[in-house]
């Protein structure tokens, strides 16, 4: 894969723009062998581990797991199993996980993630993620999706961004590295940002501390540093910590730091403690561009990764009706013009907008194949052909929790095609 090919995050790390996905919770699924065999099955859970470790080899340094996937083992043996022979290193993958959501409860969040933590067999994980806005209550036996006794599925209205408090302590800890979302609407997303992001040393227009200017009115800045025994005093005898490295976040305002007298620059310094939004993961192909949640995040620095970027064409819930994005006319047009598979070019559509993919794959062959999306690239006139194919067509649309009240896809977005591309 190219050197370029990574996103870099909020928190200064580096998401590969290629990942592994690693849900297969689908009634049958293929070996790599190409056998169909039930779910849960130990040949199943078997393949979970062989394509983690092929993809791996393959140069796959992102893999997205979750606790829901129910095989957080297999899939944390195969790294380990990697590691060991050398191939990479910890530090050289990106892993991520997720927050059920029998877990939005605060006190069973750090347990959670501490479970799936050593499940997985390792001593952090890069993401951590809310993986739906939705609830369900926890019934303390490991089940997924509890129910009453009429069959309906048990709703529990804990608010997500309670839980996204308790996920901020997981990054305080270094349990988890980076936070962000899975499934969560714009409204939702906007909800986190507004409520949730907990700022240490909030400098406010017209403070001052000691040497450290603010020039110009700012926004809300936030001051970050290391507890060292030297304070200083602001206006407002706020005492507060300062040293000579101190950094000062703050997005757009132009500010200046000095000691003794000196200044020196301060360019906009990534937030440290990492507690804003820093990933969220959607569902994202050419039949559901999602436009408007796509420049929000983008424009709220929430990097995107792109999951079901296939339609999710073996998933158990699809109707007889249900387009096929792999089949798609226009696609397959291109990828012959490129000689290309339908899926490479879906892939590449996606990478040249800065979005990650993670698409799952039991073929050996295939999982190899989605690495070559690296030395081609869509002309901008193609980029549109595949703009304008946008449907507002949701593959998942999970319609069981359709009356839960934090439901994310009540409100459909614009079918209109997406503006004209510079």
């Amino acid at each position: 894969m190219a050197a370029s090919s990574t996103i870099k995050l909020y928190n200064g790390a580096k998401l590969p723009l290629l990942g592994l996905g690693t849900y297969w919770r689908v009634p049958y699924a293929y070996t790599m062998g190409g056998k169909l065999l039930p779910l849960k099955s130990e040949e199943y859970k078997k393949t979970a581990y062989e394509c983690t470790k092929a993809a791996i080899s393959a140069g796959y340094r992102h893999i997205d797991t979750a606790y829901a996937y129910e095989n957080e083992e297999e899939v944390g043996r195969a790294i380990k199993d990697k590691i060991l022979d050398k191939t990479v290193k910890r530090e050289d993958m990106f892993i991520t996980g997720k927050l059920w959501a029998t877990h939005h409860h605060p006190e069973d969040v750090r347990p959670a993630a501490l479970n799936s933590l050593k499940t997985l067999g390792l001593d952090y994980l890069d993401m951590y993620l809310i993986h739906t806005p939705w609830a369900f209550r926890n019934p303390g036996d490991g089940t997924l999706f509890p129910r009453d006794k009429e069959g309906n599925l048990f709703f529990d209205d804990t608010d997500y961004t309670i839980t996204w408090k308790a996920m901020e302590s997981l990054v305080e800890d270094g349990v988890v590295k980076g936070i962000g979302l899975s499934n969560f609407n714009m409204e939702q997303t906007h909800r986190v940002i507004k409520k949730c992001q907990i700022q240490p040393g909030v400098m406010q227009v017209g403070v001052r501390i000691t040497s450290l200017v603010l020039k110009d009115p700012p926004p809300p800045c936030t001051i970050l540093y290391h507890p060292q025994p030297e304070p200083v005093h602001s206006e407002y005898n706020t005492v507060i910590p300062y040293w000579p490295d101190c950094r000062l976040y703050c997005p757009t305002a132009e500010a200046t730091r000095g000691r003794a007298g000196t200044k020196e620059n301060i360019t906009p310094w990534p937030l440290h403690l990492r507690k804003l939004i820093i990933s969220s993961q959607m569902e994202l192909h050419p039949y559901l561009s999602q436009e408007e949640l796509v420049k929000f995040c983008k424009d709220h620095k929430i990097a995107i990764t792109a999951f079901s970027s296939f339609g999710a064409p073996d998933s158990p819930i699809r109707k007889d009706d249900d387009p096929r994005l792999l089949n798609d006319g226009e696609i397959k047009a291109l990828a012959e013009s490129y000689e290309k598979s339908p899926a490479q070019i879906i892939l590449r559509y996606l990478v040249q907008q800065r979005i990650s993919v993670v698409p799952k794959s039991s073929n050996a062959d295939r999982i190899k194949e989605n690495t070559e999306i690296f030395d081609f690239k869509l002309s901008d006139d193609d980029m549109t052909r595949l703009d304008v194919l946008n449907k507002n067509w949701r593959a998942l649309r999970y319609e069981s929790v359709k009356a839960h009240k934090f439901y994310p896809f009540k409100k459909k977005p614009s079918a209109e095609p997406m503006a004209a591309r510079a």
